[in-house]
């Protein structure tokens, strides 16, 4: 199955009536089926028709939406309205799309508690004189702790706030040569660390110390429909770190964090 369209809150869908969750991704499949990604931890098969009710909603408001699919099903309007708000209403209701502008301000700022706890720990990490394996091994401790404590949207959210705001500029040669040494310590530190860490932390942490010495690197999730499955990593250019290439090949990115 091939992905064929991507959706979320920041694909300038905003003359709707409904939103996506800031947490939620959906996939329109080739198909006409759909799948909606939720980055808390779920992810949900929509069928056919319901992936062009909400697509249709999104783009244009519940009325037109409506409109438009009992045109083309040449269905009874009543009807489909009730379906549709019927669908909607159950969509609400896992936190996967809200009513109006101020629902989502409301979700967002649920953000304020993860910043406040976790952008001093990463200043500690970054102004600490500490080497590059303790910096590497404090990481994956605050990735792995704040994954399960805030989830990944939030820690996510948090620590890109802070590489915004403390991203240094460095030389060419002293960039290639310091990529080289983070992706070797995060995984050899990762290998051996008590914390069960996996492709999300050492992503994670990768991106942070890629930024700390000036590298543009980018964190990427992506996704395999069959089986369905996950995957996140952390790149510069062409080049992997911390993962194999030919896995994350394997995966359709479908967003990433610069």
């Amino acid at each position: 199955m091939i992905i064929q369209s991507i959706f979320c809150v920041e694909s300038g869908l905003t003359e709707s009536d409904y939103l996506l969750s800031p947490n939620v991704i959906f996939l329109l499949i080739q198909d006409g089926s759909a799948r909606l990604l939720d980055l808390g931890g779920n992810f949900y098969a929509i069928s056919q028709t319901g992936a062009k009710m909400l697509s249709e909603t999104l783009k244009v408001g519940t009325a037109t939406a409506a409109a438009r699919i009992a045109t083309e099903y040449s269905a009874e309007l009543s009807h489909i309205q009730e379906d549709l708000h019927a669908f909607l209403h159950n969509l609400e209701d896992k936190r996967l799309i809200f009513r109006n502008q101020q629902s989502r301000d409301a979700f967002q700022s649920k953000n304020i508690l993860p910043l406040l706890v976790l952008m001093p720990l990463l200043r500690c990490i970054s102004v600490c004189p500490a080497s590059l394996e303790k910096k590497t091994w404090a990481l994956l401790t605050l990735a792995s702790v704040s994954i399960r404590v805030f989830g990944w949207p939030k820690t996510i959210a948090s620590w890109h706030h802070y590489l915004q705001k403390h991203a240094p500029n460095r030389a060419i040669r002293e960039l290639e040569q310091s990529a080289q040494d983070i992706d070797k310590i995060v995984r050899a530190v990762a290998a051996h660390h008590p914390f069960h860490v996996e492709c999300k932390e050492r992503a994670l942490s990768c991106w942070w110390l890629l930024y700390s010495v000036g590298i543009p690197a980018k964190l990427v999730l992506g996704v395999n429909l069959f089986p369905l499955q996950c995957h996140c990593w952390c790149e510069a250019g062409q080049i992997v770190f911390t993962d194999d290439q030919d896995r994350c090949e394997q995966f359709t990115p479908i967003l990433s964090y610069e």
